[in-house]
């Protein structure tokens, strides 16, 4: 992907194995993309499909296998990036689109796999449902789409990029926690004008209120940031016009999404209520990944849906490092993982730190407690660990919440 294609013999009697033997390796995530409408030609050893999946596909593989590790990309390398980022995030009237508040690896990757994409030669055809939600934008802002960064391109092809750099870059989903002038305007605008995207989270919305109280329903229907993301992630599937590479594809499991299969029929029961004759029943045949990928939006109400207590989780790191940021973000994407903010007095079940003998200082401080009486896992994560770590700690995290639901779900809540 990075280099657009390789030579699959040069390849094979470089690593020195047969190209049966390539085929049989990288099959399971063939298998994967053709789920999505994506192939690997075996040929020019080159991912094949329609750009827009490609791309989506790119973003997710590198914002969730690179988590943590080094930059990916040497071009554009990470600081041309951050130079496009701060183009493409500006305030200025024309020039740019200001969707985030802090340059976030998510951020950085989306920019990135777009460019690097367009200065491959892959710059998406008009897409004509992109241009009936966004037509209304016209002009587009230049963002990062300028000759100082692609001189190549022609003025039909800039006017192309412009489009696709502009429904990542705005459909990347908020990770802001309150409401912000940024979500209203961007749910006012999908709003404006009759489309199946905004007919169908209406109708997402209003079911899944049902399930509430009357109070938890006012929340529910208060937070544009569930909201915001819910457009965002029907207009994915309403764009790419096929099964979405998504964040749940990596994060999720079935003992997590079980713990709400009440929502998630309700979700399931709504779209497949769509009649024929409505515009909105394109999204039916692709009703089980909008599920997964709307489920995943509310993960901050899921509480008033759960069932049992999540994994909880007290983060004691003694640095506010970019990577730390990731990995609460990354922990804070499991369903039923939840990172405790700091000073609560609620009891972890996991304790994630980076201070030398902390399960001694953990034992001295709570000395009064009963041996057995709710024993928090300690693990430990050093300032300098690397992104191998990283990872391990991962799994072991999400190993703990899988055994935590797999029992409640058996046993039943205790």
């Amino acid at each position: 992907m990075l280099n657009d294609g390789v030579d699959t013999k040069e390849f094979c009697a470089v690593h020195n194995i047969t190209l049966r033997t390539l085929k049989r390796l990288i099959a399971p995530f063939r298998e994967y993309l053709q789920e999505h409408n994506i192939d690997i030609d075996m040929t020019l050893g080159r991912v094949t499909g329609e750009e827009l999946r490609i791309v989506f596909m790119m973003h997710e593989f590198f914002s969730q296998g690179y988590r943590g590790g080094p930059w990916p990309f040497t071009n554009p390398d990470e600081a041309e990036t951050i130079a496009m980022y701060n183009a493409t995030n500006s305030a200025e009237p024309g020039k740019g689109f200001p969707a985030h508040t802090m340059p976030t690896r998510r951020a950085l990757i989306d920019i990135a796999t777009v460019a690097l994409r367009m200065r491959q030669g892959h710059v998406n055809r008009l897409n004509p449902r992109l241009i009936t939600i966004f037509s209304r934008r016209d002009p587009i802002p230049t963002m990062n789409i300028t000759p100082k960064f692609f001189p190549e391109l022609s003025e039909d092809e800039t006017r192309r990029a412009r489009l696709t750099a502009y429904f990542f870059w705005t459909n990347l989903p908020t990770l802001a926690t309150d409401n912000r002038a940024i979500n209203r305007e961007y749910c006012e605008y999908m709003q404006s004008f009759p489309n199946p995207v905004a007919s169908l989270v209406h109708q997402l919305r209003e079911c899944i209120a049902q399930l509430l109280s009357a109070q938890q329903r006012d929340v529910f229907l208060s937070n544009q940031v569930v909201e915001t993301n819910m457009y965002k992630a029907v207009l994915n599937y309403y764009v790419l016009e096929a099964p979405v590479v998504k964040v749940s594809d990596f994060s999720e499991n079935r003992y997590q999404m079980k713990q709400y299969q009440q929502l998630l029929d309700a979700i399931h029961a709504s779209i497949m209520s769509i009649p024929k004759d409505e515009p909105e029943h394109v999204f039916v045949r692709l009703a089980q990944g909008i599920e997964e990928s709307v489920f995943t939006t509310m993960a901050p109400i899921l509480p008033m849906f759960k069932t049992v207590e999540p994994l909880k989780v007290r983060v004691e790191l003694e640095s506010e490092s970019f990577l730390n940021k990731d990995i609460i973000g990354f922990l804070n994407s499991f369903a039923v993982i939840k990172v405790l903010p700091p000073n609560s007095p609620v009891p972890p079940d996991v304790i994630l730190c980076s201070i030398d003998h902390y399960d001694r200082v953990y034992a001295l401080t709570h000395a009064t407690v009963p041996v057995g009486d709710h024993q928090p896992t300690i693990i430990y994560w050093g300032n300098r660990s690397e992104d191998t770590d990283l990872l391990h700690i991962l799994e072991r995290v999400g190993k703990l919440a899988d055994d935590k639901a797999a029992a409640i779900t058996c046993d039943g809540p205790k």
